[in-house]
This record gives C-alpha cells, sequence and structure tokens, in this order.
C-alpha cells in the first residue's frame, strides 16, 4: 500500500468517526430534551391530580390566577408522593383557567 493511499483511507475513517461522533451528540441533545419534557408533564399529571383531590377535601379554598404552587408544602402535605421539580427549573402555576402549566416548558399556557 502506498504512503498516500494510508493517509487517504486515515483521512476518510477519520471523517466518518467525526461525522458518527456528530450526529450522536445531537442525538443525544435530542433525546435529553424529550426526556425532561415526558418528565415536567409527568409532574405536572401528578400536581394536576392532587389539585383535583385537593379541591374535592377543600372546597372552600380558591387558587386565583398565577398562584405558584409550594411543592414542598403539596408534598409535606401527603397530596403528592415524591417531592419533584422540574428538570429544566420551571415553576408549576396555575393559570386562569386552573390548569396547571410549567414556566419553562409551557411558558404559553399562563396567559
Amino acid at each position: 500500500m502506498k504512503r498516500g493511499s494510508a493517509k487517504t483511507a486515515f483521512l476518510t475513517i477519520a471523517a466518518f468517526l467525526v461525522l458518527f461522533l456528530v450526529l450522536v451528540f445531537f442525538q443525544f441533545r435530542s433525546l435529553k430534551k424529550k426526556v425532561t419534557l415526558l418528565s415536567c408533564d409527568a409532574i405536572k399529571q401528578e400536581l394536576s391530580d392532587s389539585l383535583s383531590k385537593f379541591r374535592a377535601e377543600h372546597p372552600e379554598k380558591k387558587f386565583p390566577p398565577g398562584t405558584i404552587i409550594d411543592l414542598e408544602k403539596v408534598y409535606k402535605d401527603g397530596y403528592i408522593k415524591h417531592y419533584q421539580h422540574c428538570p429544566q427549573g420551571g415553576t408549576y402555576i396555575i393559570n386562569r383557567y386552573g390548569e396547571i402549566y410549567c414556566t419553562f416548558h409551557n411558558s404559553n399556557l399562563g396567559e
């Protein structure tokens, strides 16, 4: 094998390796975004279920729009099983329709 063809083979393999690593990196980023969104959605669903249970037990309590949910209190009062938070650092708030949204993942629902 000639020296030039060995160099070409090496550069070809290196180019394919770099391309492969770039593809893996972007797939990982995409997967990470999907996992954090799914995790946040699961927490919102648990909070929504807990809020429904709380409202049934305490019909006199009202939550005005913009109420920030105190996750620690909800956990200590036994309405959620695990003290969790949005993986991206969002805050869970009740909007004017009584829905729970995340300030990071669903900021458009705060209207």
